[in-house]
């Protein structure tokens, strides 16, 4: 019965956040007799945050001492220079995860583009590897495609007693 509850529950999660990763978003459009921007000096374009829906990916994890400690993993996108690239960055919810035994930890993001197909999986990184400290590590790059993305994310660290994936979405640049 609990079994049958929690698919239950990640099923509803996954159509909600399916929903509204295909819903349409609407954007301002300026006049069409209004003057052009100058583009004289313009900022070179760079990566762009793009904002994520999800629901975190939550474990069990156990040190050394035997002491048993939460997880709570997200995932950060920004666009890259290239369409349909996609910089991802695992993200650890609180700094204490970097400087303990689970600072080699990273998440797997397993994507599907709904728009045209596409599928993929990437290995973010949490930390710079093996450092001791809270630093984030960099972003790795997902060959996404543009459109909407759904996505899972479960954690990759030893000591893991047990692992829901993550679930959400985004629009690819």
């Amino acid at each position: 019965m609990a079994r049958l509850t929690r698919f239950g529950l990640l099923a509803a999660a996954f159509a909600a956040v399916s929903t509204m990763a295909l819903a349409p978003v609407a954007q301002a459009q300026p006049p069409a007799d209004a003057p052009s921007a100058p583009i004289e000096n313009a900022p070179a374009p760079g990566p762009v945050s793009v904002p994520v829906l999800q629901i975190p990916n939550l474990g069990v994890t156990v040190g050394g001492l035997v002491v048993p400690d939460q997880w709570i993993g997200t995932i950060e996108v920004a666009s890259t220079e290239t369409p349909g690239q996609t910089h991802i960055w695992g993200r650890a919810a609180e700094p204490r995860i970097c400087a303990s035994y689970q600072n080699f930890a990273s998440l797997q993001v397993d994507f599907v583009n709904i728009a045209n197909g596409r599928t993929g999986s990437v290995n973010a990184p949490i930390c710079q590897q093996g450092n001791g400290v809270f630093v984030h590590s960099g972003p790795v790059v997902a060959d996404t495609g543009s459109g909407p993305i759904l996505f899972t994310a479960h954690v990759l660290a030893s000591g893991i007693l047990f692992d829901i994936p993550g679930v959400g979405g985004f629009s690819a640049p």
